[in-house]
């Protein structure tokens, strides 16, 4: 039987919590762009996850929670879909793409 360490424990919470907030702001997100949400492609959806994912690291959780994924408009998600297919490869682009997202939620805080 392995023995698994606090730290192994920490950083296992770590990604479950960063998956599933990462998970429940998607769902908004298809939710607040009606039709565009069904239109996304998997590739996108999983873009966007990542974004989404990158975001939730790097910020304070007061600050995740006050983010209000649902202001977020068609035009939004385009521009940020934009930055992938600006010839960087995907995990190159997911830092740029996470900055705009952060940029636009900022400023649509209530």
């Amino acid at each position: 039987m392995s023995t698994i360490t606090n730290e192994e424990l920490g950083r296992r919470r770590f990604q479950v919590l960063r998956d599933k907030a990462a998970e429940l702001g998607l769902e908004k997100i298809r939710k607040s762009i009606g039709d565009l949400g069904e239109e996304l492609s998997p590739n996108e959806s999983s873009l966007i996850r990542e974004v989404l994912k990158e975001i939730w690291s790097g910020v304070d959780n007061n600050v995740w929670e006050s983010f209000s994924f649902t202001r977020l408009t068609h035009d939004d998600i385009r521009a940020i879909l934009t930055v992938a297919k600006s010839g960087k490869n995907q995990k190159d682009a997911v830092p740029a793409m996470a900055e705009i997202m952060k940029k636009i939620l900022l400023e649509k805080l209530c």
